[in-house]
């Protein structure tokens, strides 16, 4: 989460003009952390940083910043030179990263070009 929250303050700065939210979901917690030490953990959470216990709800959230990205995109920002598109990442079990190539895969190609374009990175 660390590191997460570094990447969170690079985008804020006044250097970039980007609009980073990182969402990040789990279904196991390390048996050592104790449930008290994780909710004060989720409490210090700096804003664009979400986590969430379970599965991600993967086609309604791609959509949602599908349409986010293509208002931005065709907002004139894209006369600027600014930033545009969506990167999609994931990392876990093979059954979550092949959920989650099927909801990029869904994605309309017109749908891809308004917001800018889609990628995915699977590790």
């Amino acid at each position: 989460l660390h590191h997460f929250s570094y990447l969170l303050a690079q985008s804020n700065s006044k250097l970039y003009y980007t609009s980073l939210q990182i969402s990040v979901s789990y279904t196991r917690c390390f048996s050592a952390t104790t449930p008290d030490a994780v909710t004060k953990m989720l409490a210090r959470l700096p804003a664009g940083l979400t986590v969430t216990p379970g599965r991600p709800k993967l086609q309604s959230t791609l959509a949602t910043v599908v349409d986010r990205a293509t208002m931005l995109f065709h907002g004139g920002r894209e006369n600027r030179g600014a930033p545009a598109g969506v990167l999609v990442t994931v990392c876990g079990p093979q059954g979550l990263a092949e959920d989650v190539r099927k909801a990029v895969r869904g994605i309309e190609p017109a749908r891809r070009r308004r917001a800018g374009g889609v990628e995915l990175h699977d590790e």
